[in-house]
């Protein structure tokens, strides 16, 4: 069943329902339920499938690139809003900003961590997020007891994981995400957009071995030692520089 659900993107089909519709599917000794309940089964881990599959890409490259010295291998993070507009009862949908078109939408943020050499990327490990305040909340996710949630998912099992990493903050899931890829992926540095710079996160990130690379807030005020009593802003401080 898992090597007819990878491979089924490449037979044309739009979905399952149109592959087991077809020739190939009904040769197969098993139908479409089982393969639904197989990926709606809360125990089974694909992000740690995904991560393995990424770290052995991965080294594989770096085996191939272990001679050129010029290679600079980077860890890539970013977010992506997944719009929802019609949801209502999706569990977690929450009222997030979109920083593409500066509006407030319904739906999750996708946070992602890639690796790249400059050449190739290949993906590693991506999480959906939800709003961390309970007003921004259409669809909480209430708990009913200790082990189970309103959906009856054992909070032990890997989607029950899965539900309390969604309620987290942006920048408390991706240094775990770092934590968990610099145990295997090789990077000495990290790239990301301007929303995710704090001074608190990026020292975070140079603890675990990571020197950060991205665009500084335009609203942070600096101080310089001949100035120490001046804020200057990014602009003043650019002029400044260069005179």
């Amino acid at each position: 069943m898992f090597l007819i659900f990878v491979s089924s993107v490449f037979y044309g089909n739009k979905n399952q329902f149109r592959l087991f519709s077809s020739p190939i599917g009904k040769a197969k000794d098993f139908g479409k339920d089982a393969l639904y309940r197989m990926c709606a089964n809360p125990n089974y881990n694909w992000q740690y499938l995904l991560f393995q599959l990424a770290v052995f890409a991965i080294t594989f490259i770096h085996f191939l690139n272990k001679d050129n010295k010029d290679t600079v291998n980077c860890l890539v993070v970013d977010d992506t809003m997944i719009e929802r507009h019609r949801g209502k009862k999706v569990e977690l949908l929450s009222r997030q900003f979109n920083h593409v078109i500066g509006k407030t939408v319904k739906g999750f943020s996708n946070l992602s961590l890639g690796w790249t050499d400059g050449i190739s990327f290949i993906p590693v490990l991506n999480y959906l997020i939800a709003s961390v305040k309970e007003k921004n909340q259409i669809m909480p996710n209430k708990t009913k007891g200790k082990s189970r949630n309103e959906c009856g998912v054992d909070k032990r099992t890997n989607a029950g994981k899965l539900r309390n990493i969604a309620v987290k903050t942006k920048p408390d899931v991706l240094i775990d995400m770092v934590k968990k890829a610099v145990k295997l992926i090789p990077a000495q540095y990290i790239l990301m957009d301007s929303w995710f710079f704090s001074d608190s996160l990026i020292k975070q990130l140079y603890d675990l071995g990571l020197n950060t690379i991205c665009l500084v807030k335009s609203n942070l005020q600096f101080r310089t030692l001949d100035a120490p009593d001046t804020p200057l802003t990014q602009k003043q401080l650019l002029k400044k520089l260069c005179n």
